[in-house]
């Protein structure tokens, strides 16, 4: 199901509307309740990973566990993963990990990537704020749950996550954040295919940049105008979405550019 309705996006992000099930703020001091609830969780919710000893010694480089079997559907690969890797039997991907808990090497399913990379936030000193983030996801499940009667889908729920996030981070005036969670909703977009949706937001990654690195334009995401006008959208559409999205940027000041500019440089960049 996609709740995400890019025809009924506003002009700013100050105004973006409670109504939007992919959009859902709700009254400012219903979020404060949700915040201090959430905040007044035990750690006990999400407890940190114990990782292996021989890890944290650093006693012993990691060991090497891949196989050459599918931990997806245990068929027999030509030879043991080194990277990412389509099965041929299933079609599922897996991924090679280090796996501080074990301290090994390891194949992995999609699934089993959470307990890793939990693992790594705790080893790499992460962990408080990917704890936060699962707070505030299981909160954002919970809403849609609610409010729709239904188990939400993931990308819905990730989607409202990145939303909320993405306003609390321009109200705080938070560059830094902006920029890394316009690019995960970005790549949302793309993955959904909505391309016209993917250049109003990629806009907004386009802009923070230019403003905070001194008019450079960040080639990696120029690729997005790309991708979308190899896919049916016309450069005079994306002009349109992308200075509609980069307006959306205006409740800081610093981000109030020139739009017509910032796009003449990424079309410069561009191509087609």
């Amino acid at each position: 199901m996609s709740w995400f309705k890019r025809k009924e996006k506003p002009q700013a992000v100050a105004a973006i509307s409670s109504e939007s099930p992919r959009n859902p703020l709700g009254p400012r001091n219903q979020e404060a309740a949700n915040a201090r609830a959430a905040a007044s969780k035990s750690t006990n919710l999400y407890p940190a990973p114990t990782l292996s000893q021989a890890w944290l010694d650093r006693s012993a480089p990691a060991e090497d566990r891949r196989t050459d079997l599918c931990p997806n559907c245990g068929g027999k690969l030509k030879k043991v993963p080194g990277a990412k890797t389509k099965c041929p039997h299933c079609g599922r991907q897996m991924y090679v990990r280090v796996d501080p808990r074990i301290n090994a090497t390891v194949v992995v399913t999609e699934a089993e990537l959470e307990g890793i990379d939990d693992a790594n936030a705790v080893a790499y000193g992460t962990w408080e704020e990917r704890r936060q983030d699962k707070i505030h996801r299981a909160a954002a499940r919970d809403r849609l749950r609610q409010k729709f009667g239904s188990t939400p889908d993931e990308a819905d729920v990730n989607w409202q996550f990145l939303n909320e996030k993405f306003l609390n981070a321009v109200a705080h005036d938070d560059g830094y954040v902006i920029f890394t969670v316009a690019g995960e909703m970005t790549e949302q977009l793309m993955r959904e295919k909505k391309y016209a949706d993917a250049v109003h937001m990629v806009a907004r990654v386009i802009v923070n940049w230019w403003v905070d690195e001194d008019h450079n334009i960040p080639p990696a995401w120029t690729a997005v105008i790309e991708k979308a006008a190899k896919n049916g959208v016309s450069l005079e559409d994306a002009q349109t979405a992308f200075i509609e999205g980069a307006r959306g940027l205006h409740a800081i000041p610093r981000y109030r550019v020139n739009e017509a500019e910032v796009w003449d440089g990424v079309i410069a960049q561009v191509r087609l």
